[in-house]
């Protein structure tokens, strides 16, 4: 039967004290805080003095409230090698050197630790891997110190967007659940005001433009809060910012627009398939190099894109139809393309909706995804521009089957249905 503490406490044959720190404790061995203490001073001291830059690390972890928990962390997982570099000196205490190693979960938990001892500052993780993502994505291209640089000025900016969005909440101002851009037009005469010392929400509201101006009540109880001069002082900050980003986003866009003049002629055949926009072109032939005479067929490129049903057979059997992974960057940009497409009066439009009532909304994007490449890779081939069928070609290609179709349809109502052709006047 066990015994709890209190009637064990009496008998010197349970309870002994910490060899260590003469703490009462169950045996002679040293108890789970001193086994900590000098296991942290073997990694970060070598077995002598711990660092000065390590200190807070040390007192933290020989301090916890779960010294169990912090030796089984230090014997199982690999963040004591780590830790032992650090005290021996062979590895700089820095996020470069952490990002030295393998990225893995043991190494995050460590980054995580160091950042809540203040042995390192806090950085934006988020960002970094995005960074990283970027400059994996880019090297090796001969322009890729302008596109990483564009990319992450692009990711900053936004940043800068969301912390200010931020501080409006913080202040109780609602500016995005009315405007669609808090940095429109509307949005921004509405910022400058306040900055400048403008407080009325009905003042602030009858600075909206176009179709803000249409929610003047919405806007004007949006802009109700509690919006100090401290927040104006960090809104002005954050705008300040905004526009330096902005402005070295507008050269480095000069820079690309001169860069990307050689294909200035491809780019202005692909904009006329519907959908594909500025941005979608230009990606199209970053990732395709606008050669296709790497592809023998169209077949090549869809299957390439990732933009055609799998194929995959065993004895008679058909396994997944699932698409392959393709090229990400050049399957978003078809997505974005279809998006557009679908919403263009037109043959991708009349596809698209064909499609969508008969499977699901992701088989029809992927369907229209590879009628776009199709006619992209003919379009290169040939260099013709794309020419639509028109919204009505599945109507003009089985006239008969149109006419069943109605047919069918009113019967279902109840109805009769006669055709006679329509007299064509003068």
């Amino acid at each position: 039967m066990p015994k709890c503490g209190t009637c064990t406490r009496p008998d010197p044959s349970f309870w002994q004290s910490c060899p260590g720190c003469g703490q009462d404790q169950f045996g002679t061995h040293p108890c789970a805080r001193c086994v900590v203490r000098e296991r942290l001073r073997e990694l970060l001291g070598g077995g002598g003095e711990v660092r000065a830059e390590l200190q807070g690390l040390y007192e933290n972890l020989a301090n916890s409230q779960r010294p169990n928990t912090i030796a089984s962390w230090l014997n199982k997982s690999k963040a004591s090698v780590v830790l032992a570099e650090f005290g021996a000196g062979r590895r700089a205490l820095t996020h470069a050197g952490l990002d030295e190693l393998p990225m893995s979960k043991p190494v995050e938990h460590l980054r995580a630790i160091l950042v809540a001892t203040n042995t390192l500052p806090a950085r934006d993780e988020h960002l970094v891997r995005v960074e990283h993502w970027v400059t994996a994505t880019i090297t090796g291209h001969p322009q890729a110190q302008v596109l990483h640089r564009y990319a992450i000025w692009h990711l900053l900016r936004v940043r800068e967007i969301n912390r200010l969005e931020k501080v409006l909440e913080d202040a109780g101002i609602r500016l995005s659940s009315v405007a669609t851009d808090i940095l429109g037009v509307s949005g921004r005469a509405v910022l400058n005001a306040m900055v400048g010392g403008e407080k009325d929400p009905a003042v602030l509201a009858n600075l909206a433009r176009m179709s803000l101006r249409n929610k003047t009540d919405q806007l004007t109880a949006a802009l109700t809060g509690r919006f100090t001069d401290h927040h104006a002082f960090l809104v002005r900050i954050h705008l300040q910012v905004i526009d330096q980003l902005a402005a070295s986003i507008a050269e480095f866009t000069e820079r690309i627009e001169t860069v990307i003049e050689p294909f200035r002629p491809v780019l202005t055949l692909l904009k006329t398939v519907p959908g594909i926009s500025d941005r979608v072109a230009v990606t199209i032939v970053a990732e395709t190099g606008a050669d296709m005479s790497r592809f023998p067929t169209v077949a090549h490129l869809a299957s390439w894109a990732g933009v055609c049903p799998g194929n995959h057979e065993s004895v008679g059997r058909v396994g997944s139809t699932s698409t392959r992974p393709g090229n990400a960057h050049l399957k978003a940009a078809l997505g974005n393309a279809v998006m557009g497409a679908a919403r263009t009066n037109g043959y991708l439009q009349s596809r698209h909706r064909r499609r969508a009532t008969r499977s699901t909304a992701l088989k029809a994007l992927v369907a229209t995804e590879h009628a776009i490449i199709i006619s992209i890779w003919h379009m290169l081939t040939t260099g013709r521009p794309y020419q639509d069928l028109g919204a009505d070609y599945y109507l003009r290609r089985d006239p008969e089957a149109t006419k069943r179709r109605i047919i069918r349809q009113a019967n279902d109502m109840g109805l009769t249905v006669r055709f006679d052709p329509i007299e064509q006047l003068g």
